[in-house]
C-alpha cells in the first residue's frame, strides 16, 4: 500500500526556493553565510511534508531534507553508486536486484530509475525512521518491483539505540531509548546483486549482520565510512573491513564525501584504517568521510573503470 502524505503548498514553495538557490551555499563571500542562516532558521521554524521533484520524479520529503540541496551543490555526490550499478548491470547482462539500507525517502531508487531504468529489476528498501518511512511509501509504494521494510538492522537481533535526527536530513542510532533490531541476513531472502548502506555510523553493524548474505550472494557493496559518526554511535570503524575480509572482499575503492575518486586499497590493514580515521576526525578537515566500494575477490568488475566514473559523469539526471 502506498503511504498517503499531503504536502503544504506554501512551505513547499519556500523549500523549493531554497533548493533552487542551493548553488549560493557553495559560493564565496557573504551570500553563503546568509543562505545558510536563512536555511537553519527556516528548519527551526517550519515542519511537515513538502513536495519537490527528485530526479524528474515528483516526491514528498520533510522540510529540511538535504538531498536535493546537496545534489545541486555537489553534482558528483552519488556518482560512485551510479557507476557501480551500471557496471554491475553490464557485467550481469540482465536487470539486477539492489538492497538499499538507510533508504530514507527513496531518493536512491529515484536516482537509479531515472538514470538506469533498465538496470534495476527489483529492489528492497530498508528504513527505520518512521517519518522517513512514510515518505518512502509515498514515493516508491507504486513500484511493484520493490519491497519496503520498516526496520532497523544491526549485527544481531537485539536492542539498539533508537533513531534520532542529528539534523533535519538524516537519522542516526544515537537516541537515549532503545528499540528492537533485526539483521540484514534475516530480512533479505532474495538473491541480490548490490547492497548500498548509508546509516550514519551504523554501517559496520549492518555488515556484521549481513555475513551470511555476503557469503551466499557475494554482492557488490557500497557503504558510507564515517569515523566520527561511528564514534558517536558507539561503533567501531574497523568492523566494516573485518567482516568484509572474512567474506572474501579484499579490494576497495574509496571516494570522497563529494563523490570524487580518492584511492584503492587491497587487503585490510588495521593501522592504515585507524590512521585514516584519525585524519577524518582531525581539525585539518571538517566532517570528513568516504564512500567505499568493496568487491568480492571473484568479481570481474574493473577497478579502473569504476574509478573513472565514465557513465556516472555523463548520466542524464544529476538531481
Amino acid at each position: 500500500m502506498t503511504g498517503i502524505v499531503t504536502a503544504n503548498w506554501w512551505t513547499s514553495l519556500i523549500y523549493r526556493v531554497f533548493v533552487r538557490t542551493a548553488c549560493l551555499r557553495a559560493g564565496r563571500g557573504l551570500l553563503p553565510n546568509i543562505w545558510e542562516w536563512l536555511w537553519r532558521l527556516s528548519c527551526n521554524i517550519i515542519e511537515g511534508p513538502v513536495d519537490i521533484t527528485i530526479h524528474n520524479r515528483p516526491a514528498i520529503v520533510n522540510f529540511g531534507y538535504t538531498y536535493p540541496i546537496y545534489m545541486r551543490c555537489y553534482p558528483e555526490l552519488n556518482a560512485p553508486l551510479v557507476e557501480l550499478t551500471y557496471q554491475c548491470w553490464r557485467s550481469r547482462g540482465t536487470a539486477i536486484c539492489i538492497v538499499d539500507v538507510g533508504a530514507a525517502v527513496g531518493d536512491t531508487m529515484l536516482l537509479l530509475h531515472s538514470n538506469l531504468p533498465e538496470a534495476v529489476g527489483s529492489f528492497v528498501c530498508i528504513e527505520g525512521d518512521q517519518e522517513f518511512y512514510r515518505y518512502l511509501q509515498h514515493n516508491l509504494g507504486h513500484m511493484t518491483e520493490g519491497r519496503l521494510i520498516n526496520v532497523v538492522v544491526a549485527d544481531q537481533e537485539t536492542e539498539v539505540s533508537d533513531l534520532v535526527r542529528i539534523h533535519t536530513g538524516t537519522a542516526s542510532a544515537q537516541g537515549e531509548r532503545t528499540r528492537g533490531a533485526s539483521t540484514l541476513s534475516a530480512v533479505v531472502t532474495e538473491e541480490i546483486d548490490l547492497i548500498k548502506i548509508d546509516v550514519d555510523g551504523f554501517d559496520g553493524r549492518v555488515l556484521l549482520g549481513a555475513e551470511d548474505l555476503l557469503k551466499r550472494c557475494r554482492p557488490l557493496v557500497i557503504f558510507e565510512w564515517h569515523p566520527s559518526l561511528c564514534r558517536q554511535t558507539g561503533n567501531n570503524w574497523t568492523d566494516h573491513f573485518d567482516v568484509l575480509a572474512r567474506c572474501g572482499y579484499s579490494r576497495c575503492l574509496w571516494f570522497t564525501k563529494f563523490g570524487h575518486f580518492s584511492h584503492f586499497s587491497f587487503g585490510h590493514c588495521r593501522e592504515e584504517i585507524d590512521t585514516l580515521a584519525e585524519y577524518c576526525m582531525s581539525d585539518v578537515v571538517k566532517d570528513w568521510h568516504y564512500d567505499v566500494i568493496a568487491l568480492h575477490d571473484d568479481s570481474d568488475l574493473s577497478l579502473l573503470l569504476l574509478s573513472q566514473l565514465g557513465f556516472a559523469k555523463a548520466r542524464p539526471s544529476r538531481y
